[in-house]
């Protein structure tokens, strides 16, 4: 996919500009493949299915619980016209999976997270190739 990036940025709006940098790409890297898998599988998956799904017009209606959960997962990455985007797709994904597996799985929550946390570690070694070549230098 990496031959659609300068189409990508020609046509991208970015609100939010992410630092390639050496201080804080320790922080960075703890930050997308621990704190935020989880943090987002509790916050865009977990509570809002146990939530809704337990509501009048919501509990006949799972689309409408996927959608909003998705919805709200865009929005929150919000560095970038195409990533809104991007991240509304993961969140149907994510909450997908969710959803298909919440009553066969005890373990639903953890796949999901673990998802989350492998598409981020692929993310992060695409953006941060350039730092990646530079450390295997030294």
């Amino acid at each position: 996919f990496q031959f659609m990036y300068p189409y990508i940025e020609a046509f991208d709006i970015v609100w939010f500009e992410q630092s390639a940098s050496f201080s804080n790409i320790l922080v960075f890297f703890v930050g997308i493949l621990w704190v935020a898998p989880i943090f987002e599988t509790l916050t865009f998956q977990f509570l809002p299915y146990k939530f809704l799904s337990r509501r009048k017009g919501f509990k006949e209606r799972p689309l409408l619980i996927l959608a909003i959960s998705s919805v709200a997962f865009a929005i929150t990455h919000f560095y970038s016209l195409f990533f809104i985007l991007y991240a509304f797709f993961c969140g149907l994904v994510f909450m997908f999976a969710y959803m298909s597996r919440i009553a066969k799985d005890n373990y639903t929550f953890l796949w999901v997270a673990i998802s989350h946390s492998t598409l981020n570690f692929v993310l992060f070694l695409f953006r941060y190739q350039e730092i990646i070549d530079t450390l295997n230098t030294l």
